[in-house]
């Protein structure tokens, strides 16, 4: 199958981007949040873009283009992940370095970053350097822990409820049932005491304590519902 030929408009952005500068600066400081590129012939030098300092609150001056100046303030555990995805992309193009980590901002929070990158390779395959960028998160990874936090606080509500819900008609079915079976005594030993108001209201009332077991069953049925999920097919 053969490549599908250009579109003209893509021609005309790469040659935009080859001939314009402002093209570059306004595709990086509009949707992302940090470029790096990588000598990894020279380890030691990493140039940062000042936005990727600037995320973190630090003055893009005071930082040398050195990988140690951010490894600093990567989280340890975050940093291997970064690292491991490192070896396994330079030694396989097929693997993504494609990560989230968390960095300490200067006011002691913390960011969530996508940080994705692609290593640049010679003739031979060996990767010689690496382009990587920065996508802030913070604000979604926010939202998230709230999420969790409000479906925990959920959970314990309905946990409560349930308990309320559940001591509640329990102790109310043991004197509705207690209840039933006085009346029902007490129609077994009529013998012809009772007159035919009485009787009538008798029924009434065993009708109205069957009704308020089915409640009552109703209620230790919804207790076993609280909380669970249901889907409408």
């Amino acid at each position: 199958m053969r490549d599908m030929p250009k579109h003209y408009l893509e021609s005309e952005l790469e040659t935009l981007f080859q001939t314009d500068p402002k093209m570059w600066e306004f595709i990086q400081q509009g949707s992302l949040d940090g470029v790096w590129y990588w000598d990894l012939e020279q380890p030691d030098v990493e140039w940062m873009s000042p936005e990727m300092w600037q995320l973190f609150g630090i003055d893009p001056a005071s930082k040398r283009h050195d990988p140690t100046e951010w490894q600093d303030l990567i989280f340890e555990e975050d940093l291997k992940t970064a690292l491991d995805n490192f070896e396994n992309h330079c030694a396989d193009p097929d693997h993504p370095y494609d990560q989230i980590v968390r960095y300490r901002h200067a006011d002691g929070s913390t960011v969530w970053v996508r940080c994705r990158g692609i290593a640049i390779r010679d003739q031979m395959g060996k990767p010689i350097r690496m382009l990587g960028a920065h996508n802030d998160i913070t604000g979604i990874k926010i939202v998230e822990q709230e999420a969790r936090i409000a479906l925990r606080e959920t959970a314990a509500a309905n946990e409560e409820l349930r308990d309320f819900a559940y001591s509640i008609s329990h102790d109310l079915k043991a004197p509705s049932n207690t209840i039933g079976m006085l009346l029902k005594e007490i129609e077994a030993c009529d013998e012809g005491v009772l007159s035919a108001d009485q009787k009538s209201l008798i029924d009434m009332a065993q009708t109205t304590v069957r009704k308020m077991g089915r409640l009552v069953e109703d209620m230790l049925m919804y207790t076993r519902l609280i909380g669970v999920d249901h889907q409408l097919e």
